[in-house]
């Protein structure tokens, strides 16, 4: 008995190994009290590699091939059977298109412009194209979620512009002295108005605002108001002179006296302003000349021999003393740029009326700081002309900005 239970065991053990499965340890066979199990067979998958395709093809869904992808203008019916086999494509119907290469079952629907939007049809939509809207001239995009609005494009009012309104960039402006560009309002506003730190750095303090010509307006007035002063100085001397010599030594010819002379000169020129003078001697000067008694002599040869001329003698030079002085050669630049500190250059450029859309652009079109610094004056000697780049409007901003010692380096040179 015990012998038929040892074979009803093995037999059943033999069993279950040909079923490829593990035995618990519950059911394993006891041996002389140790449990003995079974290791199961374990069936091992084979590895299918992925399949790479080019950039005209696309996998096929249920195989391991490349099918060629239907061209723009078209949509896949059905995939290619097998490898080099064409890849079954229909044309897209009206109203909808494809723009790219694809295996996609359905062409994608045309565009609609919006009018609401205010925007314009520009090209119709084609089987390989959609729709393409823009705005009217004048006007410029604005992202709106997946789509645009137009809006009217900024007036550069109180600048130049720089760059136009096109595509979804409005106008950019460059500003002229005095005003700050306004990002918020996209135009030129007045320092004066200028309350935000971002403006500050944009404007000169506002008591220190002053026009570029103002210095060479003002030293002209000066120096022309002066001229006019000596003149009438001079003139006044002459009739005293003439007045004082007549009344000590009358002319024996007739009673003519030194104011007939005057009267016979006929007017010149003079080199201030365009302003008329009535002579072109000192009458004191001529008394040097020719003695207390000489003059007396002088005239009446003058008036009995025609021949007899009376040298006169030129009046003193008052032509400007401050000469102004122009600053157009490179050497003068580079004087200016070593004089003045580094760390107050924008502030300098800035004073002479430089924008800072023209300050931003020389520094990145250089990648040198001097460099950059002499692309900025030549900018401001072509904006202000060689009549407003002179050492005097320099010279006057490096007072404003109490660089005493720049100035000093400027006119040592």
């Amino acid at each position: 008995m015990r012998a038929l239970q040892i074979m009803v065991l093995l037999c059943f053990t033999l069993v279950v190994a040909s079923q490829s499965k593990d035995i618990p340890l519950e059911a394993a066979l006891l041996l002389r009290g140790e449990p003995m199990g079974f290791r199961a067979h374990v069936r091992s998958e084979r590895y299918v590699e992925d399949v790479l395709c080019a950039g005209d093809e696309y996998k096929h869904p249920r195989s391991q091939h490349c099918c060629k992808k239907c061209l723009s203008g078209f949509r896949k019916v059905s995939d290619c059977p097998e490898k080099e086999k064409v890849t079954e494509c229909a044309p897209c119907a009206e109203g909808q298109f494809t723009d790219n290469p694809n295996y996609a079952k359905k062409c994608k629907q045309c565009s609609q412009c919006v009018l609401s939007y205010g925007q314009i049809l520009i090209s119709n939509c084609t089987r390989n194209r959609n729709t393409e809207c823009g705005c009217p001239h004048g006007q410029y995009q604005v992202k709106v979620a997946d789509n645009f609005i137009c809006q009217n494009c900024s007036q550069c009012d109180n600048g130049k512009e720089t760059i136009p309104c096109r595509g979804y960039s409005d106008t950019v402006c460059a500003c002229k002295f005095g005003f700050y560009f306004d990002h918020s309002e996209n135009k030129c506003q007045p320092c004066n108005m200028c309350t935000t730190t971002d403006c500050q750095d944009h404007c000169p303090p506002t008591e220190t605002i002053k026009n570029p010509d103002e210095n060479k307006n003002i030293t002209l007035y000066v120096v022309s108001g002066a001229a006019c002063m000596l003149l009438i100085v001079i003139v006044l001397g002459a009739i005293h002179m003439h007045k004082k010599r007549t009344q000590s030594s009358p002319s024996p010819c007739g009673g003519l006296s030194l104011l007939r002379i005057f009267d016979d000169l006929k007017p010149q020129k003079s080199s201030i302003t365009g302003m008329t003078t009535t002579t072109e001697t000192s009458v004191h000067s001529i008394t040097q000349a020719h003695g207390e008694y000489g003059l007396s002599t002088v005239l009446n040869s003058q008036i009995l021999d025609p021949q007899v001329t009376i040298p006169l003698l030129e009046l003193p030079d008052i032509t400007l003393s401050a000469r102004v002085q122009q600053i157009q050669s490179t050497a003068e630049f580079y004087r200016v740029i070593d004089s003045v500190p580094v760390l107050r250059w924008k502030e300098f450029v800035r004073r002479l009326g430089l924008s800072d859309n023209i300050i931003d652009t020389c520094e990145h079109e250089n990648k040198h700081l001097r460099d950059a610094q002499y692309a900025m004056l030549s900018k401001w000697s072509l904006q202000v002309g060689p009549s407003g780049a002179t050492k005097d409007v320099v010279i006057g901003v490096l007072r404003d900005m109490d660089l005493a010692g720049s100035i000093e380096r400027i006119l040592e040179g």
